[in-house]
């Protein structure tokens, strides 16, 4: 690794290859959007590069500086660093980065909202990339120029530049800049009033994001990369709305929909791909990843140089006939192994698929944010439904940040919360009152059933709808409630057969924050005396990844914690380290439910995409039928009631859905306020 050579490097003294080595590694961390640890390494390597007078490829780490200050919203910084390095490439006469440096700058500057200089950055960097012969480049000068022009309302030129990018991807080859070309274009046809020719050119992107996964340009910071993607599919499910054929709309909307929730996991994993399940056709397999191969080949031999119009047309052949070929063998695939086949492409669930996988007495509700609506689709056995304008994002954004806000008191200390418990509890009440209001009531009326299954969006994905208070009753008094990613993975979920003939399986590490977790394992081994049960030093990785191949059910007792600048890398804690959710895409766990009772074990950051990408979605893929998690900080004290409770009323015969329902009711009995009763929701097969 980099750490092993910086150490041999700088036993040799070299420090030209130690600082390459932080340069490459910052780069690196850029790409998986580890930007603290990138911004730390750019750092060092510019500082080494200039005392070694290496101008190039000081100014090259002083760009990653200032990509990495962007990411980490540090405007004015950003644009400091890129002017400076910008000056060093133009004293070098290297024209092509002086460039691609005004053109960062010009993002920066449209970020923060100054469009004018953004416009003149940009027409500056265009002009260069046009004389230098590099259509690529010339493709996110007029993107960006197009996206000020909407901006600045100049519906106009924003139309020129759109005309001039649709003549430059018909002359040359540009396939990793159609996403952008196509989105910005749909973007003007909307605003022109024309929506047929928004529609196709919105229906285009999204084909560009399914065919090139995460290597698709949609700025060249990235900082808008997830951002512009999900703006296409909210476009898709409100244009789907307007034509005027209320019959099929709903059902098409439902479907771009589910495209928006899948698409996270596929592009998360892009550069992550665990080992392939034994069930998977190893030639398979071996083809798919040649074919991917083969056609970046292609993209960058297309990409790199202006071509002749000749080379340019064999070139457009030779990559449409690949994607073909990756088609149809992702098809085959998907035949073999449909989950191992859901990383490589987006697989979604119709309306009907989803009517035939849910249980009788059951009502999917799945909300999906477009632009500032909520809206809703109630999909039962017999009966599918869409609400429009259930409430606005901008409502539920307000509700939930002061909701959150109440919820962190209890960090305060527990003499605080003494003190104050009844205006707490009369606070919080009142906030998840107005949540019921905006998000529950509107859908009332057409929901028959004693169980809800909630598929969230967005900043719904952080909210307990069980919790919801309709000034008498919480919503978990009156229905059993679990929730979902998607229905894609929920019918995942419900189409594995139960596991049999497996013993459970108890993991605890205990600390001086966590105390209450020895006990947690004692009572758990009381309820389930054939359990194998591995606490403390004996709870390595190694252990964990062995025994939780195959399991009854899975219990891990231990702290666990998210990632926010990269939700792969959200991880629990064992005996010699943490676990990270890559990990857990790369093994097996088998089993009816696997709970993790810690900190924050459920929540995941949202990317552009809105898909839960963190130690949530890693179990259900690795095998979970269901999982037992965490919305926030857990108290160490109630959670262990809960636990034996759950696990006690589960083993009596109950569903894991009423079960959950008897412990939030326990704990509730003992400590009213929702922080103590509400943290955990059950996911997938209830």
């Amino acid at each position: 690794g980099f750490d092993e050579l910086r150490e041999y490097f700088n036993a040799q003294g070299s420090q030209r290859h130690s600082a390459l080595c932080d340069l490459d590694e910052a780069e690196i961390y850029l790409q998986l959007n580890l930007t603290g640890d990138a911004l730390t390494l750019a750092k060092r390597s510019a500082d080494s590069f200039e005392q070694l007078t290496m101008r190039y490829e000081q100014a090259k780490a002083m760009t990653f500086v200032g990509i990495a200050l962007t990411h980490n919203q540090q405007g004015n910084e950003a644009l400091q660093v890129f002017r400076e390095a910008q000056l060093i490439f133009e004293r070098e006469k290297n024209l092509y980065w002086a460039a691609s440096l005004e053109l960062y700058r010009a993002q920066v500057h449209f970020l923060v909202g100054r469009f004018w200089e953004a416009r003149s950055l940009a027409a500056s960097a265009l002009e260069h990339f046009t004389e230098l012969g590099i259509p690529s480049k010339r493709a996110m000068a007029l993107v960006l120029l197009t996206r000020v022009g909407l901006e600045l309302s100049s519906l106009e030129q924003a139309s020129g530049y759109s005309d001039q990018i649709l003549n430059l991807i018909q002359e040359t080859p540009i396939p990793l800049h159609l996403f952008p070309c196509y989105s910005i274009n749909a973007q003007v046809a909307e605003h022109r009033g024309d929506l047929e020719r928004a529609h196709e050119f919105y229906v285009l992107a999204a084909q560009e994001i399914e065919i090139h996964r995460s290597n698709l340009h949609q700025d060249e910071l990235r900082v808008s990369h997830f951002k512009g993607k999900q703006q296409v599919y909210e476009a898709l499910v409100r244009l789907a709305f307007r034509k005027g054929n209320p019959a099929n709309e709903a059902f098409e909307a439902y479907n771009w929909c589910e495209h928006a929730k899948s698409r996270g996991l596929v592009d998360l994993l892009a550069q992550h791909m665990p080992a392939a399940p034994a069930q998977s056709d190893v030639s398979l397999l071996n083809r798919i990843r040649t074919l991917r191969e083969e056609l970046n080949s292609y993209y960058i031999r297309s990409e790199s140089n202006a071509p002749k119009a000749g080379m340019a047309l064999r070139s457009g052949a030779e990559i449409d006939t690949k994607k073909k070929e990756l088609a149809s063998t992702l098809k085959e695939l998907s035949k073999q192994d449909p989950d191992y086949a859901s990383l490589q492409k987006v697989g979604i669930v119709s309306v009907e698929e989803v009517q035939r996988v849910l249980p009788e007495d059951s009502t999917l509700i799945e909300y999906f944010i477009a632009r500032d609506e909520v809206l809703a689709f109630l999909i039962s056995k017999d009966r599918a439904v869409v609400r429009r304008h259930v409430c606005t994002r901008s409502r539920i954004q307000h509700l939930y940040e002061r909701l959150r806000l109440q919820l962190d008191t209890f960090l305060v200390g527990n003499d605080y919360v003494r003190e104050y418990k009844e205006q707490l509890l009369e606070a919080t009440t009142d906030h998840l009152s107005s949540m019921y209001t905006e998000l529950i009531e509107p859908l009332a009326d057409g929901i028959h059933t004693k169980h809800l299954i909630i598929v969230p969006h967005g900043v719904l994905h952080y909210c307990p709808f069980h919790a919801f208070f309709d000034g008498k009753d919480y919503l978990i008094d009156r229905h059993t409630i679990s929730y979902a990613p998607s229905a894609s993975v929920l019918r995942y979920c419900i189409e594995r057969k139960p596991v049999e003939n497996a013993t459970p399986l108890l993991i605890g590490v205990a600390d001086e924050n966590a105390p209450m977790i020895t006990r947690e394992l004692k009572q758990l081994r009381q309820i389930f005396p054939q359990a194998r049960s591995y606490f403390g030093r004996r709870a390595t990785r190694r252990v964990f990844r062995r025994e939780a191949a195959q399991a009854e059910f899975v219990h891990v007792a231990t702290h666990a914690v998210f990632r926010h600048d990269n939700p792969i890398f959200s991880s629990f804690k064992l005996a010699d380290g943490w676990m990270t959710a890559l990990d857990v895409y790369s093994m097996q766990c088998q089993t009816n439910l696997l709970t993790i009772s810690g900190c924050k074990s459920g929540l995941s950051q949202l990317t552009g995409e809105e898909e839960l990408l963190g130690l949530m979605r890693g179990f259900l893929y690795a095998g979970a039928r269901s999982l037992l998690l965490s919305l926030w900080d857990v108290n160490d004290r109630s959670t262990s009631v809960f636990m034996e409770t759950f696990y006690q009323s589960w083993q009596n015969g109950l569903s894991k859905a009423e079960a959950l329902r008897q412990a939030i009711q326990k704990v509730r009995s003992e400590e009213p306020h929702p922080y103590f009763w509400a943290p955990f929701l059950l996911v997938g097969n209830h």
